[in-house]
């Protein structure tokens, strides 16, 4: 574990790779039922138990496949060897399992023989006459020296036909069958013969004479239970006997169940059946356990096994449920063994820790793996980091390596963690990080939270445990732990990789959480592409000489590294070839491109005459790709190379399998005639494809999955050009990958076979695609669903997909923020709305960022922070984000935990004004924006028509250029249009194809204005010529020509039902015009100016119009009539827009400004003016979501169009602060008071806000309800309360009597009275229904508060004294006292005890009758600002500044919990009735829900505000919160509250008789502690403060023995005592010695105390 943390490669482990790999090893004729079931029902079972651990489950049956390959075929029992070793390498659980039948198999050619040992086997087998030319032709040398090896070459090889069973071919396929067969024969009979010769003769041992005697099944099954050391928990054998088969052959289907002698004259061969009995009966029981032995018998019948015989059926039905059974046994097991390990028993966030250092480590171990050391470059990095660790007195600044991609930058840096211990010793620390390896690395957050916590991990500092989440803070934290964790005895060195593909996108403002300076003893190393600007950035903030460019290697560098390559890869060069690769090199010495020529030399030929090696990296690949394609098809590879190229971090084994396996194309391509149950894509093919693109793809682990990505972004580019000719291609894949991730699939996919016709119905058949659900049982998440989907359906351009299944989701945006982090998910809607601009997604981007500090705490506060911010707008945006909203508020309501959900609104809107700029590099003259606001046309000055898409800023095209000038043109409703004045000519073009459809010419003059009707049948044409031509927009045929104008028309407008077109003139005129017969409407005279611009509202109502001379004029479109004139602009109008609702118009002008008025008001209601030359275009897109403008300062702003009423407070909000909140114990009523004057009620039935009360003159200061809920006593600032009946929404009492400002209003409890107080000191009783003062009580009025008796009110001066008073005529029972401030007041429900908290840090406990303190409760290291109690009696729980909550026991003062959480000052705490949970508030704007009895919270809301006061109904099922800022209270709703069950107050029982019992008891104890009293008198005397009764007596026994919670009653004793003796009393000094010694009270507390 510690080397792990501090960075050591040497023994690093691998990540577990979380897939259950099995192999089925078996021979393929007999076990075809076999197979067939496992896969198609054992196979989904375990994969859905598999992924309840979070395991990828695969079965792979390596002899399915479309060709019947030869049993012998020794190329395919090799790729199937690999395949278990492999297996054996990454699965986490079993990986074999074999079926062993009746059927041994034939022996299998050995691959290689050791080159002395073929030298014996030829010489031999020449001495006795063999046919030593066919072991020439067929074993061919590899190698040279000790090296060499005599290889088998593939039967294709010699044997052209033997796999090509093609129509045209035929022939010649039996022929090369038949010749194989031959050939076979006679190999196998040479080198067993020889082999037995010189194995007698001694010269070769018994275990290399067996390989030339085993089947294939045999060498699999020796070979399995040879890798493992523990069969019983890796391994399954099935035997299966056939009981009752005849010793004859006496049908053809014994062919396949048996082995046989001779085909021609077919016996059984009684050697294959010794030798399957012995498997069964000997070698197998010897190694692997009878439990994982499954063993069936099983009646013979003439048809071989079939599912159609009852018994055989029965049979397999029984082998899938024994052996899903097995699996899952040896998945538990393997579970179990998980969690028992060291590493698993470690906390969950070391365990993740750890397994993220591995991670990176395990990818810097791969690089160095053939690592040559780049002398220069390493040289120049050591001597920089020894520098700096050497001069202590100075800093040091990251040193950046950089250079073109494949210069081998993140070998250099693997390098450098693994000399580090040699430059700075071996107690450096080092922590290194590849960006986008990982999870948690795709973010700038999560790289710096994960080195923070490796750093605390290993350096463990003081203070410094609490990693903060929001990234400023994280950024401060990161900075100032890096500079004070290191020291001179442990250095640190940081090393970071950053790939191309990041670099790319990052500009200087990624780059700002950077420190250009760190501590001597802190080395920061990080590496980027040569050609990303930020580093021109870096080189301003860091040394030149920190700079070190990663260069080509030198010939000793490239020979070490193409050595390397081969010896990784197995492969064995000639010198004369070795030299030919070592030529080419030498033009191109990158890393990458040795690592390429390495894999071509699979096609170079020995003598060196073949072809030539490439000359550079782009064609070595191309050269690779073409030989994959050479071998296994183009059509196969590029199907393949697309999925692996467009994944988004790669893609898994299975995933791929899956993909493929739903490729309709693919799979009629690979099964031609007849196709397999269920439909898989053959792994076989896959493997052998594995193989050959070797090191062209790696491995990674991210999502906690084992992915295949490729090894260098420029073989990603390269096969992106190559495989992704157009873009259908590409938005087809990631469609693929979308279904995958969305289950599409699951349950099967139609399928229609090549060799069905026409008429054929289509099937819908099982691919056994594992489901990818977003949720893996209750707990674990799919993390490559919540990675990839959006990105796939965003690319693949379903953008209804991607809101409602990702971004507008719910259940996915909890999912991502809980698997991965608030700022994954950021960066991921970051990304979205580079591609696209959508006002939902910017809404709820804006949302989230808001919240982050929130959500980054608590991601279950996601719920409350979408439903708080996103509410009051849902209405406005009535698809995805209304169904998000709904969405939060149903999982709130069906969550089954504690949650607190907001009901009342109080956030401000998330919306941002500003969202994109586009900056075109064009000198623009017009724009015209896309309906879908995504793409930008603009018109340049030099008459280019260039296509921007507005999110990304990219230009993605031009229209073919023009020899007039263009005059106008508008884009069709559905954006496939764009219809173009030009001249005299009209032209409407394919607005994707950007080519011409057609062109009109009838014009007489030049077209001034072009219009498209909404239903895109017709388009309109008006000319200098006075006319308007109406065409068929389909057919491009004229229609019909609308003349009556005398001179040019200038503009145009239709009404949204296509049946009114609206034209203008230079002739001063409107006319409209009747669509459906053509005919004239009206001709309307208007200002006798030129028109600039004009636009009809979308309701058809107004015509809206601009002249030369600047007028804005708003017309009736019916009557021709002017309404009125838009004023505040003082320049020409160049454009307008107006809003779908026909209420708002955007105006752009000359003087760079764009003006927004209210049409039907005329008020100017905003001005932008961030364009700095004349605005030409403007526009309100549909909906009204956004306001677009662009200007001749080509630039093109878009913002949110946010209406007035939309910025406006909604009517459930104050228009001033909120100055006092109350809510009724019984769930009905909840009632606010602001600085406006008015009373807000909420119905908590309907949870909505139902009246305002606004008779008040001045601001509320106060507000109470009654028990009845029919009363609600609002007090004023103008000297009145008022009592109003709720029911009645009227006020029937206006009590004047005060003449001052009143301080607070208290109702009785028999709702007959009412006790209020003004800032005068004037207290008055007074009846509710009459308003008749009872009594009049000048005296304090502060903390006023009621016995729940109705005989006694509490009062306070606002010091350190409060009164007890009689209420029924104000007589003084008893004044009490703090020694400092009293701050809060709290009475017990039976008005036995009153509760006090003050700024002397103390609670106190009074009795109220008498005023007798009973206790004093000390635990608070600051003041105590609120105090509650439960109507039991037991517990009391209060508030500090000092952030925390204590529990107290209140009949034995004792401190039951601590309660932790809050960042600031406690500013209020409430208790349910029943005393199961509290509630707080804090000025750090949380409400916190806390469990009595367990001392931890149970859930909490973040208001984002400081918390002034809370309110709650008894059981806390509504909770009112007045906070700090704003005209807002919020009202939030406890669900599955513990003290939900609890109907009414009634039923909360009390037990009275035990408080008594237990109060009574103290009478004769010790009032301070509830200790015996002491029976030692001291010599002087004093009056207790604590205990009245007890004077001249020192605390008591129990009391000197200090207990804890006691220390504030003696201190405060001690305290008063040493004053009055002057400090000089030995029990007094003695009561502070033992306080300090035990270190239970703070100094500065005894300081104040005694001063």
């Amino acid at each position: 574990m510690e080397k792990i943390l501090c960075g050591r490669l040497a023994g690093c482990p691998s990540p577990p790779s979380r897939v259950v790999r099995m192999i089925i090893s078996c021979t393929k004729s007999d076990t075809v039922q076999e197979r067939q079931i496992l896969l198609k029902e054992a196979c989904p079972e375990l994969q859905k138990y598999c992924q309840e651990y979070g395991l990828e489950f695969q079965l792979v049956d390596l002899h399915q496949g479309p060709k019947d390959l030869a049993a012998n075929d020794h190329e395919a029992a090799a790729l199937r060897m690999n395949e278990i070793r492999e297996a054996h390498r990454i699965s986490q659980g079993p990986f074999f399992v074999s079926i062993v039948g009746n059927k041994y198999g034939e022996c299998i050619l050995p691959v290689e023989i050791e080159s002395n040992e073929f030298s014996q086997i030829r010489d031999c087998a020449f001495e006795s006459g063999k046919d030593v030319n066919l072991l020439d032709e067929w074993y061919l040398p590899r190698g040279e020296g000790s090296n060499c090896v005599y290889v088998l070459q593939p039967m294709t090889s010699n044997i052209r036909y033997l796999y090509d069973q093609t129509d045209e071919n035929k022939e010649q396929h039996e022929k090369d069958v038949a010749r194989w067969r031959k050939t076979y024969e006679s190999l196998l009979d040479i080198l067993q013969q020889s082999s037995e010769y010189i194995h007698d003769e001694g010269l070769v041992k018994e275990k290399e004479l067996q390989k030339y005697h085993m089947s294939a099944l045999e060498c699999e099954l020796t070979q399995s239970l040879a890798l493992t050391s523990e069969p019983g928990n890796k391994c399954i054998c099935i035997f299966r006997n056939l009981e009752g088969m005849p010793q004859s052959v006496d049908s053809q289907e014994m062919h396949s169940y048996i082995d046989l002698r001779k085909a021609t004259k077919p016996k059984i061969l009684k050697k294959a059946q010794e030798q399957i009995k012995v498997l069964k009966e000997v070698r197998i029981p010897a190694k692997v356990p009878s439990d994982n032995i499954l063993k069936f018998s099983v009646k013979w019948t003439p048809n071989g096994i079939s599912p159609n015989n009852e018994e055989h059926n029965t049979y397999l039905k029984q082998l899938c449920n024994k052996f899903v059974t097995t699996v899952k046994s040896l998945i538990d097991k393997q579970a179990l063994k998980d969690q028992d390990a060291a590493y698993q028993r470690r906390p969950d966030e070391m365990r993740k820790l750890q397994n993220e250092v591995m991670k990176h480590l395990e990818v810097a171990n791969r690089h160095c793996e053939i690592f040559v050391n780049r002398d220069s470059i390493m040289g120049q990095v050591k001597s920089l980091v020894q520098e700096c660790s050497a001069d202590k007195s100075t800093s040091s600044s990251p040193i950046v390596l950089y250079g073109d991609p494949g210069s081998g930058k993140s070998a250099v840096l693997s390098q450098i963690i693994k000399l580090s211990p040699e430059w700075l010793g071996d107690s450096v620390v080092n922590v290194i990080r590849f960006f986008g390896a990982t999870t948690d690395c795709k973010t700038v957050h999560g790289v710096l939270y994960s080195i923070c916590q490796q750093i605390i991990k290993v350096y463990k500092p003081k203070g410094k445990t609490r990693i903060p989440q929001d990234l400023s803070d994280l950024l401060s934290f990161f900075t100032d732990l890096v500079k004070t964790a290191p020291s001179t005895h442990r250095p640190l060195m940081i090393v970071l990789d950053i790939p191309c593909d990041i670099t790319s996108n990052l500009s200087s403002k990624h780059i700002k959480w950077l420190p250009t300076e760190f501590p001597s003893v802190v080395s920061v190393v990080l590496s980027m592409d040569g050609n990303t600007p930020v580093l021109k950035e870096l080189r301003n903030l860091i040394p030149e000489k920190n700079f070190i460019k990663v260069t080509s290697m030198n010939d000793r560098e490239l020979s070490e590294i193409v050595r390397g390559f081969l010896h990784k890869n197995g492969r064995v060069l000639p010198n004369e070839q070795f030299k030919i690769l070592t030529r080419a090199l030498a033009r191109n010495p990158l890393p990458l491109y040795a690592k390429l020529l390495c894999q071509e030399t699979q096609i170079l030929n020995s003598s060196g005459n073949g072809r030539d090696p490439t000359s550079s990296i782009s064609d070595a690949i191309s050269a690779l790709f073409l030989m994959l394609e050479d071998k296994h098809g183009q059509f196969l590879t590029s199907t393949i190379l697309r999925y692996i190229t467009c994944a988004h971090n790669g893609v898994t084994e299975l995933e791929l399998l899956d993909l493929l396996s739903c490729n309709d194309n693919l799979l009629n391509y690979i099964y031609p005639d007849t196709y397999p149950i269920p439909l898989r894509f053959p792994y076989q093919i896959w493997a052998g494809f594995k193989r050959d693109v070797g090191s062209l793809l790696e491995g990674s682990h991210m999502d906690n999955k084992s992915l295949f990505i490729w090894s260098n972004t420029v073989i990603a580019s390269m096969a992106t050009q190559r495989y992704f000719p157009t873009k259908a291609l590409k938005v087809e894949c990631h469609r693929d990958f979308a279904n995958l991730f969305m289950n599409a699939w699951v349950n099967g996919k139609p399928y229609k076979p090549s060799s069905f016709g026409s008429d054929d119905e289509v099937l819908t058949i099982s691919r056994g695609v594992a489901p990818q659900p977003l949720i893996y049982g209750q707990t674990r998440y799919n993390l490559r669903c919540v990675s990839e989907l959006w990105y796939h359906l965003l690319h693949a351009g379903d953008i209804k997909q991607l809101k409602s299944e990702t971004v507008c989701n719910f259940e996915y945006l909890l999912a991502k923020i809980h698997a991965t982090s608030v700022y994954s998910l950021i960066q991921d809607v970051d990304t979205i709305l580079k591609w696209m601009i959508d006002s939902e997604l910017d809404l709820i981007r804006s949302a989230i960022t808001s919240s982050v500090s929130t959500l980054a705490e608590d991601p279950l506060q996601l719920a409350a922070e979408l439903i708080g911010r996103l509410l009051p707008m849902n209405r406005d945006y009535p698809n995805a984000l209304q169904d998000l909203v709904k969405q939060a508020m149903a999982w709130c309501d069906v969550f089954t935990r504690p949650l607190l959900k907001p009901i009342a609104l109080w956030l401000p809107t998330p919306r941002q004004q500003h969202i994109t700029t586009l900056n075109c590099n064009e000198n623009i003259a017009r724009v015209h924006i896309s309906n879908d606001t995504q793409l930008a046309y603009c018109l340049t000055m030099d008459n280019k028509m260039v296509v921007y898409h507005i999110a990304s800023q990219e230009r993605i095209g031009e229209f073919p250029p023009l020899e007039g000038n263009v005059t106008a043109f508008v884009l069709s409703k559905d954006d496939r249009y764009l219809l173009m004045g030009c001249d005299k000519v009209a032209i409407l073009w394919d607005a994707e194809s950007m080519k011409p459809l057609h062109i009109f010419r009838d014009h007489k003059d030049i077209v001034m204005c072009v219009l498209i009707s909404h239903n895109m049948k017709w388009l309109f044409t008006g000319s200098a010529d006075a006319t308007v031509r109406v065409y068929n927009l389909t057919t491009g045929k004229f229609q019909v020509k609308l003349e009556g104008h005398e001179k040019a028309i200038v503009g145009m407008g239709i009404n949204t039902h296509d049946d009114v077109l609206v034209s203008c003139s230079l002739d001063f005129s409107f006319r409209t015009w009747n669509l459906d017969d053509n005919s004239l409407l009206d001709a309307i005279e208007m200002h006798n100016k030129p028109i600039t611009s004009m636009t009809l509202s979308k309701d058809s109502t107004f015509l809206l119009s601009a002249y030369s001379d600047c007028k804005l004029e708003v017309s009736c479109l019916v009557t021709g009539s002017e309404v009125h004139c838009l004023e505040g602009h003082d320049t020409k109008v160049t454009s307008i827009s107006i809003s779908s609702d026909s209420t708002y118009v955007a105006v752009g002008t000359i003087d760079h400004k764009v003006h927004v008025f209210n049409m039907k008001t005329t008020e100017l209601v905003q001005t932008f003016t961030e364009h700095t030359a004349p605005v030409c275009d403007v526009l309100i897109t549909d909906k009204d979501y956004f306001l677009i403008s662009a200007g001749h300062d080509n630039k093109v702003h878009v913002r949110n169009f946010i209406k007035p009423e939309k910025i406006r407070h909604i009517n459930s909000l104050h228009d001033g602060e909120v100055t006092c909140v109350a809510i009724s114990k019984e769930n009905s009523y909840a009632v606010t008071g602001g600085t406006d004057c008015t009373i807000k009620i909420w119905n908590l039935e309907s949870n909505t806000m139902f009246q305002t009360l606004d008779d008040h003159m001045g601001g509320i200061t106060c507000i109470a309800i009654s028990d009845d809920c029919a009363h609600i006593v609002s007090g004023s600032e103008d000297k009145t309360v008022r009592v109003w009946h709720i029911t009645k929404q009227k006020y029937s009492i206006n009590f004047a009597e005060h003449e001052d400002a009143i301080s607070s209003v208290m109702l009785a409890t028999d709702n007959q009275r009412i006790l209020s107080a003004d800032i005068g000191n004037r207290l008055k009783l007074w009846e509710i229904e009459s308003g008749q003062v009872l009594m009049s009580y000048f005296g304090p009025s502060e903390l006023v508060t009621l016995t729940p008796d109705n005989q006694f009110a509490i009062s306070g001066f606002g010091n350190e004294l409060m009164k007890i008073w009689f209420l029924d005529n104000g007589e003084s029972v008893k004044t009490i006292n703090h020694l400092e401030k009293i701050t809060c007041i709290t009475i017990t429900k039976d008005t036995q005890f009153t509760i006090t908290g003050s700024e002397d840090m103390s609670l106190k406990i009074w009795e109220t009758k008498s005023g007798k303190l009973t206790q004093i409760l000390a635990g608070h290291d600051e003041m105590v600002t609120c105090v509650a109690v439960a109507n039991h009696n037991r517990h009391v729980v209060s508030g500090s500044s000092d952030k925390l909550l204590i529990v107290w026991n209140l009949s034995t003062g004792e401190t039951e919990k601590t309660l932790e959480g809050h960042q600031d000052i406690v500013t209020s705490v409430k208790m349910t009735s029943d005393g199961t949970l509290a509630v707080s508030g804090s000025r750090d704007g949380t409400i916190r829900v806390w469990s009595i009895q367990h001392g931890v919270m149970v859930t909490a809301f973040y208001l984002h505000v400081p918390v002034v006061d809370l309110r709650m109904t008894f059981n806390a099922e509504h909770i009112l919160v007045q906070v700090e800022e704003g005209g807002c209270a919020p009202l939030l709703c406890l669900h599955n509250s513990t003290a939900a069950e609890i109907e009414s107050q009634s039923q909360v029982n009390i037990d009275m008789k035990d408080v008594s019992i237990a109060m009574s008891a103290r009478k004769s104890l010790c009032s301070a502690c509830g200790g015996p009293k002491p029976s030692v008198k001291l010599d002087w005397h004093s009056e207790c403060p604590l205990c009245r009764s007890c004077s001249k007596a020192e605390p008591c026994e129990i009391c000197a023995r200090w207990p804890p919670t006691k220390f504030a009653a003696a201190l405060d004793w001690a305290a008063q005592a040493a004053t009055r003796s002057q400090g000089s009393l030995p029990a007094a000094s003695g009561v502070v010695r033992r306080l300090r010694v035990r270190r239970v009270l703070p100094l500065r507390w005894i300081r104040r105390w005694f001063r």
